[in-house]
């Protein structure tokens, strides 16, 4: 007797969960993966488009269906305006997940994006996520002519823990101390995935950033600008904002690039990495992947840089010492491509072939985006 009304009050409890979770749902996200490629633990966007008739106003959580498990979002606002709802979740090739929109608080979610402006270290910003970090470089470094860079400079993690102000603090950043260092040369080149005009077959580089933003910052997606003095190329005055993002669990950042001439006129500029002095394996596939893995440097491990394009280049090889893209950009409009870095000894990409797949990989969802219904109850 005892068990069954165990069992009696053990549905009872679960009917009424579910009768309060279904009262509490205000809409249904089917995102539907019908490409080749998983997605893993990965960031996709939900257009604010598909969410037209939502009232955001008061908190909701994101949960799958079936199961009822929480999944991490992130709105990002432009102006009091809703822009994008991202989601990390995994989908396996060929599938879908359902999500409901449900009212009630979130759970909290641990930033897994970062960036901010470092004073302290000659005005240098630095941005990370749970897999790699990176910096670029501001005009205080420009008073220390031995230390000169321009490019993206990759720091080499093999933690998920965000590093930033504890390897600042800590100031001994170039030696492994068990969570990564930094080991990659910049120096006057485009680094792991810069940009600058290219003009009369020469990389024509600017000098360091003086204005930053951060627009976003986490938990899975950071934003910020960096805003350079003006330079000349040829015949033009040059100027440019770049707006770089990283989200959670991705090798890459996306660049958007937004180059201005003074007499309007267009320009040609490249976007790529450096071949360090190590030597290494280059690669582009001629459409939309430059890769570049170095051979190992003794004790530190081998570093792979890349980019991925967007736009068709009028040259992707060797170039100038770099492995790059060359586009033609229309003065006043966004350049946009996407680049990063991976780290033998994080575990992840331990090898070439693996790093060229990453990118092709990549590549592949930007062209097969999955399909996302909204639908609101």
């Amino acid at each position: 007797m005892k068990k069954s009304i165990l069992h009696i009050w053990t549905l009872v409890l679960f009917l009424g969960s579910l009768i309060s979770v279904q009262a509490q749902v205000i809409g249904d996200i089917t995102i539907a993966n019908k490409g080749k490629t998983a997605y893993n633990n990965e960031v996709i966007e939900i257009g604010a488009d598909k969410l037209k008739g939502f009232n955001f106003s008061e908190p909701v959580k994101l949960v799958t269906s079936p199961g009822n498990v929480e999944i991490p979002y992130q709105f990002i606002i432009r102006n009091d305006k809703l822009m994008v709802l991202l989601v990390q979740t995994s989908i396996d090739a060929g599938k879908k997940i359902k999500l409901r929109i449900i009212k009630g608080t979130p759970a909290r979610v641990g930033a897994k994006t970062f960036a901010r402006y470092v004073p302290e270290r000659k005005d240098d910003f630095a941005w990370e996520n749970d897999k790699v970090a990176f910096r670029m470089y501001g005009k205080a470094l420009e008073s220390f002519p031995s230390e000169m860079a321009v490019g993206v400079d990759f720091w080499a993690k093999k933690t998920d823990k965000l590093i930033i102000d504890k390897w600042y603090k800590m100031d001994d950043y170039h030696t492994d101390h068990g969570e990564g260092l930094d080991y990659y040369s910049v120096g006057m080149s485009l680094g792991a995935g810069g940009n600058a005009p290219f003009y009369n077959d020469s990389i024509y580089h600017s000098k360091n950033y003086t204005d930053w933003k951060v627009l976003d910052n986490g938990p899975l997606r950071t934003t910020f600008q960096l805003t350079y003095p003006s330079w000349k190329v040829g015949n033009s005055m040059v100027t440019v904002v770049k707006t770089i993002s990283i989200d959670a669990g991705s090798q890459l950042n996306k660049a958007v690039i937004n180059y201005t001439t003074d007499n309007k006129a267009p320009l040609q500029v490249a976007a790529g990495v450096v071949i360090s002095k190590t030597g290494g394996k280059t690669f582009t596939n001629n459409t939309d992947v430059v890769s570049y893995w170095e051979n190992e440097v003794p004790g530190k491990g081998q570093t792979g840089v890349g980019c991925v394009f967007v736009n068709r280049a009028q040259f992707m090889g060797v170039k100038k010492n770099h492995v790059l893209g060359v586009f033609d950009v229309k003065s006043g409009a966004d350049f946009t491509y996407y680049h990063g870095a991976a780290w033998d000894k994080a575990g992840k990409i331990t090898t070439d072939g693996q790093w060229q797949q990453y990118l092709h990989d990549f590549s592949y969802k930007l062209k097969h985006l999955p399909k996302i219904t909204v639908k609101k109850k």
